[in-house]
């Protein structure tokens, strides 16, 4: 039947797809074990349980799915009914009610929160903001990037750090307040960067952590709202750390917390700047000797634990995480028994101080598990089209848990989905990031 009522933010989203509407639900559902329980343990567990006997994710259909193979093309978005109308599956099992492009028939009421996502490729950017699920139009702009952005929540608006090759080079920054600034050089910097910048907000204070591209060590550099600090290393008393991928950092509380791969042991290490840098932990506890990609880092609250890491173990190529709690990390676990691919995962912060992680998967299909606070539920695939780079995944606002950004293997628009009391909704692509292989998703609830 047609829907009449107000919808929440994804349906307002779809007011930023270029001359397509959103598509019909999709996502196949990683099975797990027969009884429906998580396939991760909390930290510490002995014995980790699989998603199958053999360890494999498997497609099984979502809620609103024909259980039908997915193609490149799901990206883009499919048309709802010819006639333009919106219609509704009622749920058998007194579930919510939810349109065919997955997100449910509420009445929407009001909401001032934003998101915002920055795109962006070797010849531009694309920048785009929501305020009460009303997106701007797209901006785009002439500047090439190397890497993919980062992007926080700053002051009323954003800020959007990222390695930059032309007009504006080395490390390149961007600043929504109201508007998009130009982007403009951070100056004076000891190297370029590589790979993707870490950026963390500590009240009125940006903290930028970037990779070296000549030297292979990390530099970090502080924004206070009208100027960069000059780039220092973030090591105990000023030593410098070598480093094997881009750092990730994070807000924790009053303190800025570095995740990175170190470059002499290969293992995940972090460490916390609370007006200055304290010693470097391992947080795989010895259990890895050369991990590759970029660890994944989030603050966590309302909860017992206060951060989380993610990242690929070296080992047998699964997702493994670990909790701080008290200033102790827990002993690495499995977040998933299969095998993610050669891209680094993504985390972000939900209620009672859980966490949503997303990554690329199985057929270069985006996936997704969340975080309870215990246990992580079983891995889904978010839409079954290939992603060019790593899912990024941002805090939802006005009524979705969270926002995924996916870009496409197939050079379609980046495309923006949202976690649901209905699950994953279809992508809706987004106008002005058609090709452009990077994005990133920030929201500020």
């Amino acid at each position: 039947m047609p829907a009449h009522r107000a919808l929440p933010l994804l349906a307002a989203s779809c007011a930023l797809v270029a001359a397509v509407a959103c598509g019909s639900s999709s996502g196949p559902e990683a099975s797990g074990s027969g009884d429906g329980s998580a396939d991760a343990a909390a930290p510490d567990a002995s014995e980790e349980s699989a998603s199958s006997a053999d360890g494999t994710v498997t497609d099984a259909p979502a809620h609103g799915d024909d259980g039908g193979g997915g193609d490149a093309s799901a990206l883009d978005g499919a048309a709802d009914a010819a006639d333009g109308s919106t219609h509704v599956d009622a749920s058998a099992d007194g579930g919510p009610l939810c349109t065919d492009a997955g997100v449910p028939i509420t009445d929407a009421g009001a909401c001032s929160s934003t998101l915002a996502l920055l795109a962006a490729s070797s010849t531009a950017i694309a920048q785009a903001v929501s305020t009460g699920g009303v997106w701007s139009s797209t901006s785009t702009v002439s500047q090439g990037v190397t890497g993919e952005p980062a992007l926080a929540a700053y002051g009323t608006g954003y800020l959007g750090v990222f390695a930059g090759s032309s007009p504006a080079s080395g490390l390149v920054w961007t600043q929504y307040a109201g508007s998009w600034s130009a982007p403009a050089s951070v100056a004076g910097l000891p190297t370029s960067p590589q790979g993707d910048p870490a950026l963390g907000v500590l009240a009125s204070a940006a903290h930028v952590v970037y990779w070296g591209a000549h030297d292979y060590d990390y530099y970090q550099a502080v924004f206070d709202g009208s100027a960069w600090s000059a780039a220092a290393a973030p090591g105990n008393a000023g030593a410098k750390i070598y480093g094997l991928a881009a750092p990730a950092a994070a807000a924790v509380g009053s303190t800025f917390v570095l995740a990175f791969v170190d470059g002499n042991s290969g293992a995940v290490m972090s460490q916390t700047w609370n007006g200055s840098w304290g010693p470097e932990v391992d947080v795989t506890k010895s259990q890895e000797a050369s991990v590759q990609l970029s660890p994944a880092i989030v603050a966590l609250s309302g909860g017992g634990a206060d951060a989380m890491i993610v990242y690929q173990g070296s080992t047998s190529a699964s997702l493994r995480y670990t909790v701080r709690t008290v200033g102790s990390w827990s002993t690495p676990a499995n977040l998933t028994g299969s095998p993610s691919t050669s891209l680094a995962p993504a985390v972000a912060p939900l209620p009672g101080g859980g966490a949503v992680a997303v990554w690329q998967g199985a057929k270069g299909y985006p996936y997704a598990s969340v975080y309870d606070g215990a246990t992580w539920s079983v891995p889904v695939v978010i839409a079954p089209a290939a992603v060019k780079s790593r899912p990024t995944v941002a805090a939802g606002v006005c009524g979705a848990t969270a926002v995924a950004a996916l870009t496409s293997a197939s050079g379609g628009p980046v495309a923006l989905s949202m976690l649901t009391a209905c699950g994953w909704s279809a992508p809706a692509p987004v106008s002005g990031t058609a090709g452009m292989p990077y994005a990133e998703v920030a929201s500020a609830p």
